[in-house]
């Protein structure tokens, strides 16, 4: 049983990068996505390292409505996954950041199991997924 909740867990993420890279339709070195779930609300983000710079979706010129339709979809994965822990009754993460490195086929993800911005908090998902953004920007 463990070995289908870990498979199905890794098709589940590779799908989340999957759909980055679909997103982005060109080549990038990272991609870093971003999942939050909490207290019945989720949220997916993504933004990517190419040529040695931080750029967002909008930035590499990916068309807004697309930029929807990527965001819905995310989510939609999320539930997903929220879906195979509790069918599975495991715990399931309240924030998932997501490093899959293009050039070398390298995945690293941090999972959160405390809340990083229910309700009782002062930071929004989106803030969270701005500051992830701005920490990973080269030093100038």
């Amino acid at each position: 049983m463990s070995k289908i909740f870990e498979e199905q867990w890794m098709d589940l993420q590779s799908g989340l990068i999957s759909l980055c890279l679909e997103a982005v339709g060109k080549p990038v070195d990272k991609v870093f996505a971003y999942a939050s779930i909490e207290e019945n609300k989720k949220s997916f983000n993504a933004f990517f390292e190419s040529g040695g710079q931080i750029l967002t979706l909008r930035q590499l010129g990916v068309p807004s409505s697309f930029i929807r339709r990527f965001l819905t979809e995310g989510v939609k994965d999320l539930g997903k996954l929220e879906a195979l822990c509790n069918a599975s009754d495991r715990p399931c993460p309240f924030e998932m950041k997501m490093i899959y490195n293009a050039k070398t086929g390298s995945f690293d993800a941090d999972y959160q199991y405390e809340s990083v911005c229910g309700a009782d908090k002062s930071i929004t998902s989106a803030e969270v997924f701005r500051a992830w953004m701005d920490s990973m920007a080269p030093s100038q």
